[in-house]
C-alpha cells in the first residue's frame, strides 16, 4: 500500500539528500512498518541560516519527498492554488491512503 503524506512542513534538501529535525528517517521509517511506500508532500526550506549537515536525514529508501511552493502569500493563493491543487488530487489517485497533518495551506 502506498501512503501519501500532506504537510506544510519545510525540509532542507542539499546534494538530493533531505533533511529534517520533525520528521527524520527514524519517524518517517514508523510509516514503512505499515505501508510500502511514502510520499511527503511538503515545502522546502530557502533559509541560508539552516545548514543540512547539522540536522537529521529525512533521506531512506521508499520514502519520496514532493516540494510545493507556499501559498502563504496573496500572490501564490491567486495564481498558483489551483496549479498545486491539481497536483495533490493527481497524487492522491495513486496513493492507496491519506494523512493530512493540519493546520496545512497544503493540507487544505
Amino acid at each position: 500500500m502506498k501512503l501519501l503524506f500532506v504537510h506544510d512542513h519545510r525540509f532542507v534538501e542539499r546534494d538530493g539528500v533531505v533533511y529534517s529535525n520533525q520528521f527524520p528517517a527514524s519517524v518517517l521509517g514508523r510509516y514503512l512498518d505499515v505501508f510500502d511506500s511514502l510520499t511527503f508532500i511538503g515545502r522546502k526550506q530557502t533559509s541560508s541560516e539552516c545548514i543540512a549537515g547539522k540536522i537529521p536525514m529525512s533521506t531512506m529508501p521508499g520514502v519520496d519527498f514532493i516540494f510545493m511552493p507556499s501559498l502563504s502569500t496573496s500572490k501564490s493563493f491567486l495564481f498558483t492554488r489551483q496549479k498545486v491543487r491539481k497536483q495533490i488530487v493527481d497524487l492522491l489517485k495513486s496513493h492507496d491512503k491519506v494523512i493530512v497533518r493540519l493546520p496545512s495551506e497544503l493540507g487544505l
